[in-house]
């Protein structure tokens, strides 16, 4: 057994006297698989950061371990990974899981606001109907009253 063998991924180094370079043609070409394409289950934040330590262009990867690692301490702490851009809606699912005291009490005071809402909707359409009502009795009344004053 020889002492110099070639060292691991040698067809993806560049290539030296010692070791001609031989491109791994499919690694070069194709993008890898998703890891959540045999495992549904899988995360899909934790998916877009092993894929983006996988880019194939240097300039889209982690520019180093320190940022992969504290986008992975994003991901764990459950806020959002710089790897991919949060919608505002998955930045407020975010916030309500961190902080669900104050997600709890703020959508109990939102619904208390929006029922008060349709409450005093409902009160006004009865107060405009029965305003529309008197209007109909006054001007009867009015009607009335100039009618004997006539007679």
């Amino acid at each position: 057994m020889s002492t110099h063998s070639a060292p691991p991924f040698t067809s993806c180094w560049p290539e030296s006297p010692r070791f001609p370079a031989r491109r791994c043609t499919p690694c070069s070409r194709t993008s890898p698989a998703p890891p959540r394409s045999p495992r549904r289950a899988a995360p899909r934040d934790l998916e877009i950061i092993c894929l983006k330590c996988l880019e194939k262009d240097p300039a889209r990867r982690y520019p180093s371990a320190r940022h992969l690692a504290a986008d992975l301490e994003r991901w764990l702490e459950g806020r959002p990974i710089e790897a991919r851009k949060a919608s505002p809606a998955e930045r407020l699912h975010a916030w309500a899981r961190r902080n669900p005291a104050i997600a709890g009490l703020t959508a109990a005071l939102g619904l208390a606001i929006a029922t008060a809402g349709v409450l005093l909707a409902i009160k006004n359409a009865a107060l405009g109907t029965a305003n529309a009502a008197l209007g109909t009795a006054l001007r009867e009344a009015t009607v009335a009253r100039d009618s004997a004053e006539q007679n």
